[in-house]
């Protein structure tokens, strides 16, 4: 089955004008309010009807022309907290996503010619709602049934002129964050390790500035990945790893005088993106119980971010340098699964014996990890950020919608800190506690997996992954990424959490 089917959630556009005359109207008010809520409606409701105006969230009117609805996202908004240094604020951004993606996603509009009256929305508010319409379109049953369309909508401004670019990148915010949801809602007999390498060798085939490289199994085993080698040998399938090597800024030459590069070479320098890819996780041979396994799909949701990002920066078009690693395997139990007790040698030399073979995700990553920070020359990361969906430790600690994270450099993390805050997505620092690792240690191998004790667990997996980053600048998020009803302008599922983060990160890059 073809992984996107007939959805085309990377190639409709989205927000191109619909030429129909529009049988819905939706008025949009905003930071920027010119006029009042009469002035707006008065060509369009009879005089009962602007009695009735209220300041509301949401309004509607049955008028003769056209129905009328009157959105507030900014009405009955709870004060901001002035603690946690602004990191839990809620922006512009986020407000307006959430809210008109919510009432879209109430609608049953599929088919009517809706137009949006954006006027009054200042440009981050209109960022913010296209990406919530957008992300509400989306819809799993849809697109694996093959039916899938695009949206009847229009948008004006009363003359007043939307920036393209704001149109363009909502869209490829939207196809990127989409596609990643996508991936991670597939069930795992369709969204296996090979599959998934040929989708992403036919996806991006072609694609200016990209250049896409997979290592199937004889090719891991000469690469000596033996982490990665041991969470798949127990598939079917076998593990897969994919390169998406995505060039858009120039590097700069060396200084001859000075013999250094110059402040342009190190912004140009690429960041490498991680994403854990299990496609499904049983627990191998300590196997989970059936509640614990029912959503294992999700665990590939790191690497579909990868994808949906890779696919991001490309459709963007922006002037960044980026690498994206997608470690596959599934984590199966059969006669040659991993067994507790084994030992695997990684790529980067160290032995590592299997404590537990549902500590799985950190293997994976940790064989991409080398591969990525080994790079050389024009190809050395300025910095490593990678997506785990690790540990259940980390959702007793912050829950579903915050996502913790860890990181070996207080600059880089103070960055991700603000970009979280404007893209409205959740994360929280938490310590690299360097005494924990002691419960690491193993009497048979350099160290082990994972650890008996029932306290540290998200902290213990962070340090065992910083085993692997050597000196690069280093962010790790630990999410949950998926949600059993809608919250805002997504749905059930697959949320994709920090693909947004990511996204305005290298936003900022470009």
């Amino acid at each position: 089955m073809d992984l996107l089917q007939s959805s085309r959630l990377a190639s409709q556009p989205l927000f191109k004008n619909n030429k129909a005359e529009a049988n819905h109207r939706v008025i949009i008010l905003g930071s920027r309010r010119k006029h009042n809520l009469a002035q707006l409606l008065r060509q369009w409701l009879t005089s009962w009807q602007m009695a009735q105006l209220e300041a509301k969230p949401v309004q509607y009117f049955a008028a003769e022309q056209a129905k009328i609805w009157v959105l507030q996202p900014h009405h009955g908004e709870l004060p901001q907290t002035e603690g946690h240094n602004q990191r839990l604020v809620i922006s512009d951004y986020a407000r307006f996503r959430d809210s008109i993606g919510a009432w879209w996603r109430s609608q049953k509009l599929a088919g009517e010619v809706v137009e949006f009256d954006l006027r009054e929305l200042t440009d981050e508010e209109t960022l913010g709602a296209l990406v919530g319409l957008g992300l509400a379109q989306y819809n799993f049953l849809s697109c694996l049934k093959g039916e899938a369309k695009g949206p009847k909508w229009a948008f004006s401004a009363a003359g007043r002129e939307i920036k393209k670019e704001i149109f363009t990148q909502a869209e490829a915010m939207v196809s990127g964050m989409n596609l990643a949801r996508h991936l991670s809602n597939l069930p795992a007999e369709i969204a296996n390790p090979a599959d998934l390498a040929d989708m992403c060798a036919d996806f991006f085939k072609g694609r200016p500035g990209m250049k896409t490289e997979i290592w199937d199994v004889a090719r891991l085993k000469k690469e000596k990945m033996g982490l990665l080698l041991g969470v798949g040998q127990g598939s079917q399938y076998g593990a897969r790893f994919i390169h998406l090597k995505y060039r858009g800024a120039p590097v700069a030459k060396k200084s001859a005088r000075a013999g250094k590069a110059s402040r342009k070479s190190e912004s140009a320098k690429p960041i490498a993106f991680v994403g854990k890819g299990v496609t499904f996780d049983t627990g191998g041979l300590d196997t989970k119980n059936s509640s614990g396994m029912r959503m294992m799909k999700k665990d590939v949701t790191g690497s579909a971010i990868m994808a949906g990002l890779a696919h991001y920066v490309s459709a963007a078009k922006l002037k960044v340098n980026c690498d994206f690693y997608l470690p596959l395997a599934e984590n199966c139990v059969s006669d040659r699964a991993t067994r507790p007790g084994d030992i695997h040698t990684s790529r980067a030399g160290y032995l590592v014996e299997i404590d537990n073979t549902d500590a799985e995700g950190r293997l994976v990553m940790a064989d991409a990890f080398d591969v990525a920070v080994t790079q050389t020359g024009a190809d050395e990361p300025a910095a490593l950020v990678d997506v785990s969906t690790l540990t259940g430790a980390m959702r007793v600690a912050v829950g579903l919608d915050v996502a913790g994270f860890f990181s070996n450099n207080d600059k880089l993390a103070r960055d991700f800190e603000v970009v979280a805050q404007e893209m409205g997505e959740m994360a929280w620092r938490m310590p690299l506690v360097d005494k924990y690792w002691r419960q690491l240690s193993s009497s048979f191998a350099d160290f082990k997996n994972s650890t008996d004790s029932g306290f540290g667990g998200a902290i213990t997996a962070a340090l065992f992954l910083q085993k692997f980053v050597r000196k690069t600048p280093w962010v790790h998020f630990d999410v949950m990424a998926w949600g059993n009803s809608g919250d805002g302008a997504v749905g059930e599922g697959s949320n994709a959490q920090c693909f947004q983060i990511l996204a305005g990160y290298i936003n900022r890059r470009s």
